[in-house]
């Protein structure tokens, strides 16, 4: 039998729960929906109409124990249901009826919808008692060993099958959204990617917060709500949230939401700044100009925040973008850099630093 842990506590599932039984489960906590018409019910879980009774009499027969201590609970999800030539109708258990009060184990419903094991650990591991945001590095060997991968032994594979599946395993289906930062072993863009740093953001805390409602007022209109938590999170780690929220007050209607924010810190920023260095140089590719770049740090003393393996990496990430955006900002409590692509191989480079 397979567990899942979660402090003193231990869950099993008989067999896990198929996509099938996760749809109708998600239906009926989110929308209350028991009864289907047949169509609507083929239709949700895009089976045959062959494949109806076979489903359902599987997902009648499974459970979920939950073990503390000496203590063993067993819960069924559905008690049963009725079909006819026309209509579905089932019958879900007390337990999901008033799955709100499960104290046992926090968000329970999280636990039960859930796509992939490996997901599960994680959440269980990683995303209990969060009530904003939380950030943690772990080695990837330390978290391979804590959600029970032992595969994908290229960092490729390890990101394309679980990391990414994580992410918008939990977004989806958890009050969480998940994003993290590679971390390497050196500078170099060729040396290899050794841990990883996260930052769990809790949805209902922003969604309950003036900050997030503000937000959310000024831009429903081309951003959602994910993609907004996103980008204020990664704020959040370099400015306090009151400066983003003034600037939110002003957003407009010509703005995209990163362009505004990005205007919003680069005035705060600039309002007691210097202006360190200002060159312009031709660069044939990504790597020399990132030489330009270290090569103007090195004779600055802000150089020493890229010791710090999670900005630099951090940095590296966004330098890649040049190529996409044309345009580089980065910024840290101390410094601030633009680089600016004139044209063709050719950039305008500036560092402030706060004053």
């Amino acid at each position: 039998m397979e567990f899942f842990y979660y402090n003193n506590y231990k869950i099993s599932f008989d067999k896990f729960l198929s996509k099938h039984e996760k749809v109708l489960i998600k239906n009926f906590i989110h929308k209350k929906i028991e009864k289907y018409s047949v169509s609507e019910f083929l239709s949700q879980l895009d089976v045959n109409k062959s494949e109806l009774h076979t489903i359902l009499d599987k997902f009648q027969k499974k459970n979920v124990k939950i073990y503390f201590k000496e203590d063993i609970y067993s819960y069924m999800f559905l008690s049963g249901y009725e079909t006819t030539s026309n209509i579905v109708i089932l019958q879900f258990s007390d337990m999901l009826k008033n799955i709100s009060q499960m104290n046992t184990i926090p968000d329970f419903q999280s636990v039960i919808t859930l796509q992939e094991k490996f997901t599960l650990r994680f959440f269980l591991k990683y995303c209990q008692d969060i009530n904003d945001s939380k950030k943690m590095e772990i080695s990837v060997e330390d978290l391979k060993e804590s959600i029970e991968v032992d595969s994908y032994s290229r960092f490729y594979d390890f990101e394309k099958f679980i990391l990414k599946t994580i992410a918008s395993d939990i977004e989806e289906n958890t009050p969480y959204i998940v994003f993290y930062d590679k971390i390497k072993s050196g500078s170099s863009v060729n040396n290899k990617i050794v841990s990883l740093s996260f930052i769990i953001t809790n949805k209902n805390f922003y969604a309950n917060s003036k900050f997030a409602i503000e937000l959310l007022e000024k831009t429903s209109q081309y951003i959602n709500f994910n993609t907004a938590i996103t980008k204020i999170t990664e704020l959040l780690g370099v400015y306090p949230k009151d400066i983003i929220l003034n600037g939110i007050k002003n957003l407009g209607k010509n703005h995209t939401i990163e362009n505004h924010l990005e205007n919003i810190i680069k005035e705060r920023f600039f309002e007691s700044r210097s202006l360190l260095v200002h060159i312009k140089e031709k660069a044939d590719n990504i790597i020399l100009l990132q030489k330009i770049l270290f090569t103007e740090m090195e004779k600055i003393k802000e150089s020493e925040i890229f010791d710090d393996q999670i900005v630099n990496s951090r940095f590296n990430k966004k330098f890649y973008m040049i190529n996409i955006d044309k345009k580089i900002f980065f910024e840290t409590k101390s410094i601030r850099i633009e680089i600016l692509e004139l044209s063709d191989k050719f950039y305008d480079i500036k560092i402030y630093k706060k004053t």
